[in-house]
């Protein structure tokens, strides 16, 4: 369990932001810091899985590390994982977004290529990238 001090401090530090977001049928009960520290305390005892999914992108990586007593659950420690990689992505992760990035280019391209409009957007490619009929 996190601790009483530890959840005290995170709902304070939240409830000092203005710009944070609560839903609807609570945010008529959201207007001052004090309000909102107190919906915040209540929804970090009730769920903490749906606290970090709501608030987890405005913790610091030390406020996070307040939760790995709470990782054995699943849904936390994906969470807490998600967000770890946000806020510090390691090297292999960036690796992997540049991957992704590429696979998507390149997909998208495939799929051009394999539609009708193809000879359109090859012509247009082929004036972009210098294509001639020159040879070297």
């Amino acid at each position: 369990m996190i601790s009483s001090e530890a959840k005290g401090s995170i709902s304070d530090r939240l409830s000092q932001l203005e710009d944070l977001y609560f839903p609807r049928a609570v945010q008529s009960s959201a207007a001052t810091p004090s309000q909102r520290k107190s919906l915040l305390l209540d929804l970090l005892s009730r769920d903490v899985a749906v606290f970090l999914e709501r608030y987890g992108s405005k913790l610091s990586l030390e406020e996070l590390k307040e939760f790995d007593v709470l990782k054995d659950d699943y849904e936390i420690n994906w969470h807490l994982n998600r967000l770890r990689s946000v806020i510090s992505p390691t090297e292999e992760e960036k690796k992997t977004k540049s991957a992704k990035i590429r696979n998507r280019r390149l997909a998208y391209m495939v799929s051009l290529m394999a539609g009708p409009d193809w000879e359109k957007h090859g012509e247009a490619w082929g004036a972009v990238v210098g294509d001639t009929d020159e040879t070297i």
